[in-house]
């Protein structure tokens, strides 16, 4: 679906929805909980993809799951990071300032002119978290 920030991939989105809460063993009604929405609603979101285009409530979902950077970008339909992107997300303390700087806030930016810096900077947050979770568990599991 294509709407003014980013061209989302149902038919990805379906999958992974269900990919990922079944691997954590969780219910529907579990994630409908996690993300502030129905059971319906949920429902509907992971059966078609579909209707679930309102950035905060992607955001939410994709924390809620556990989604990773990668996933995230494809799913957004945005560009793939380059290689020098995914060596300063594996690398650097300072993730969040080298994304800015370097990639996908440019990116975003670029294709989304109207996005507000509120929604940008909360997506941008989501990715550090995720991020900040992968290092953690490097650390934990060498």
């Amino acid at each position: 679906m294509q709407n003014n920030y980013f061209e989302l991939n149902q038919k990805k989105l379906k999958e992974l929805l269900r990919g990922h809460r079944t691997k954590q063993n969780l219910r529907q009604s579990d994630v409908a909980d996690a993300v502030g929405k129905s059971l319906d609603t949920y429902q509907r979101w992971e059966s078609s993809g579909q209707c679930l285009t309102d950035i905060y409530s992607l955001l939410s979902v994709f924390k809620a799951l556990d989604f990773s950077t990668a996933e995230i970008i494809d799913v957004l339909g945005l560009p793939p990071l380059t290689a020098g992107e995914m060596e300063a997300i594996c690398q650097d303390e300072d993730t969040l300032k080298s994304i800015k700087e370097n990639g996908i806030y440019s990116v975003i930016r670029e294709k989304c002119p109207d996005m507000n810096d509120f929604t940008l900077e909360k997506l941008l947050a989501i990715l550090f978290q995720e991020h900040s979770k992968r290092l953690e568990s490097r650390h934990r599991n060498p």
